[in-house]
């Protein structure tokens, strides 16, 4: 079982990360040009995990990568 994006999430966490990185990561003119999610799944996947624990500016990143 993938448990990456949980170990990522709480890393983190542990490390009062921010989200820039993942932030132009999900930004890169690639995104829509590479539909196959193995490029944005995990991040997306920590993104969410980061929510779940509240950290706001990952559920806002999320809702602005949904729009």
């Amino acid at each position: 079982v993938e448990n990456r994006s949980l170990y990522y999430a709480r890393l983190y966490l542990d490390l009062d990360g921010g989200i820039e990185e993942i932030e132009r990561h999900l930004a890169d003119p690639d995104d829509p040009v590479d539909t196959d999610d193995s490029r944005t799944g995990l991040a997306l996947s920590v993104l969410g995990h980061l929510a779940s624990y509240g950290r706001d500016d990952a559920l806002a990143l999320l809702r602005r990568y949904a729009t």
